[in-house]
């Protein structure tokens, strides 16, 4: 498997650069951490405006990591996936891939946050409003709130870029242990 490294050699994450799109004029061969990977991944990757929102555009293909073995029907409160399988240090690390592509929104822009706290105020809900004026990068919680607004997920960063999927299982295979 043709694999991204670390400047000290530890594998982090399976090479995508076929789906993704080249956000420098040289392509890195490593990287100094994990989270200098996520971010060179989230430059490279295609982003939108919809909705008053940015959006980044997932390509099919697209591999990511999660401690969830498995993601069945019953995965409705969505599920956790990280850009490096290092993120996932000390755990059992499943491979996925996207079946096909996705827009997610990105919790990362100031931007976007605004626009879902002037969005969760019209509609009253006062548990978004608490978390979205928090600034903790933990979004979590909301993520109901965004699938019912017909959102596939959303892209945050916390202690690394995460992606949280609704209804998982719709969009993504399994398709290794490592």
């Amino acid at each position: 498997m043709d694999m991204i490294h670390l400047n000290d050699g530890t594998p982090i994450a399976t090479k995508q650069y076929n789906i993704l799109y080249p956000c420098t004029d040289k392509i890195p061969i490593s990287f100094e951490t994990s989270l200098a990977y996520d971010e060179y991944v989230l430059c490279s990757l295609a982003q939108i405006y919809r909705d008053n929102l940015f959006f980044y555009q997932i390509p099919q293909g697209f591999k990511v990591y999660s401690h969830q073995a498995v993601m069945t029907d019953h995965d409705t409160a969505g599920a956790r996936f990280y850009v490096t399988a290092s993120n996932l240090e000390g755990d059992f690390t499943h491979e996925y891939q996207f079946t096909r592509p996705v827009d997610l929104v990105a919790l990362n822009m100031d931007s976007n946050i605004n626009v879902l706290l002037a969005t969760a105020i019209q509609d009253e809900r006062d548990d978004v409003i608490r978390i979205l004026t928090q600034h903790s990068g933990n979004y979590v919680s909301i993520l109901d709130y965004l699938c019912t607004m017909d959102f596939t997920g959303y892209v945050a960063k916390n202690e690394a870029y995460i992606m949280y999927i609704c209804q998982p299982q719709q969009v993504v295979k399994k398709i290794s242990n490592i």
